[in-house]
């Protein structure tokens, strides 16, 4: 499978050749699977091939190349795919947002991340889960406990609940610092919140 992306140009070219053009949908199943093997290079030839062939992406084309681009640590040029992105009129989405959240937190630009969630909730865009938890996960991993507490809050005030492993990760960070009726608090209502959830799947 991953060497059938690999050979997405020939195989593109080969269905020009028996006539069959493709897509939007064919070029966004073959820019997602050479990003997913982390070839960005192949990955933004074949975005180019669609774009100079007057096959206008969306957000699905975009979202695996900017998160290919995040992985790499590469968030300044991610950035620059975004304005590009949105120079088109193409909107980013939560997805797009996290990619580039974790970006950040990989090159451990962690106020860059939290600055992020702000400009998401003024663009309209909601963070999810994933997002809150990664940017908590971060700053108990360097040591802002008060932070990720913090967050914490933000996220369940929201309407979503820390997933069992930021919830361990959360516990571990807490047991090791000493404002307890703080902590024991948020943890209480962290525990109330999992608890009733998990009954109610």
């Amino acid at each position: 499978k991953e060497g059938a992306f690999l050979r997405a140009p020939e195989l593109l070219q080969e269905m020009r050749d028996r006539g069959v053009m493709p897509n939007v949908v064919t070029y966004n199943s073959i820019i997602h699977g050479i990003s997913a093997v982390g070839d960005w290079n192949r990955a933004i030839g074949v975005f180019r091939d669609m774009v100079n062939e007057g096959i206008s992406p969306d957000v699905v084309t975009f979202n695996p190349l900017i998160d290919s681009l995040c992985k790499q640590r590469l968030t300044c040029e991610a950035e620059k795919l975004i304005g590009f992105m949105e120079e088109r009129g193409v909107k980013p989405n939560v997805i797009t947002y996290t990619s580039l959240l974790q970006g950040y937190v990989l090159e451990g630009h962690l106020n860059e991340a939290a600055e992020l969630l702000e400009r998401m909730a003024l663009k309209g865009i909601k963070p999810d889960q994933h997002s809150y938890s990664i940017l908590i996960n971060s700053y108990c991993k360097n040591d802002r406990i008060r932070e990720a507490l913090h967050l914490a809050e933000t996220m369940m005030k929201q309407g979503l609940k820390p997933n069992h492993v930021t919830f361990d990760i959360l516990l571990n960070a807490v047991s090791n610092h000493e404002r307890p009726d703080e902590m024991k608090k948020l943890i209480s209502e962290m525990r109330d919140g999992r608890k009733h959830e998990d009954e109610n799947q």
